[in-house]
């Protein structure tokens, strides 16, 4: 998993009621970041906290950079 980069989750039910959201209230023309207010963590953080609860090994998340 990148290792290297930040992110937040973001759930598809939660993003389509976003996008619902702004089709309707037809927002300014622009950029609009959709996001779950999570604190950010890095995407190897969170692949391993995802295999955690789901009783897999976390060791098994290979940490990389974007480069690699």
């Amino acid at each position: 998993m990148v290792n290297d980069q930040i992110g937040r989750l973001a759930f598809t039910e939660d993003i389509a009621a976003g996008i619902k959201h702004l089709l309707f209230a037809a927002p300014p023309y622009g950029r609009h970041k959709l996001t779950n207010d999570d604190q950010p963590r890095f995407w190897g953080d969170l692949a391993t906290l995802v295999f955690s609860r789901l009783g897999t090994v976390p060791a098994v998340v290979r940490r990389v950079s974007s480069w690699e």
